[in-house]
């Protein structure tokens, strides 16, 4: 992503699940344009993070191949929230990783994803 985001901490509980918490580049170009005064991080960002987080973990690059299920349920302002956890739930089979992702800080809840990753090409 360009450093729009560093990863602060990568935390498995198991094979099948991992935290990962980011903080946000304030002063990314993406930023300036998403908005004007008001910067929101972009869906697409989302769950483009989702999947470098997920290789990050996997220790491959792994892709969005299919999108179940993708909900955002508030918006990202890094000037509010620069610091965002991304909670997974795994489940692996035949060359492919489903993925619940939960994006949220503390109680309030950006996004949920239900996904299928596979390797990239």
């Amino acid at each position: 992503m360009d450093k729009l985001y560093f990863v602060a901490e990568l935390a498995s509980k198991d094979e099948s699940s991992f935290t990962a918490s980011i903080v946000f580049n304030n002063d990314h170009k993406i930023l300036e344009g998403h908005f004007p005064g008001n910067p929101i991080i972009p869906g697409a960002c989302i769950v483009q993070i989702c999947s470098e987080l997920l290789s990050l973990f996997k220790g491959r690059e792994l892709v969005l191949a299919e999108s179940k299920k993708t909900k955002f349920t508030n918006s990202i302002n890094p000037l509010v929230h620069n610091k965002v956890d991304f909670s997974f739930t795994l489940s692996e089979g035949a060359d492919q990783v489903k993925s619940t992702v939960m994006v949220l800080s503390g109680n309030l809840v950006f996004a949920k994803i239900s996904a299928v990753f596979k390797p990239s090409l």
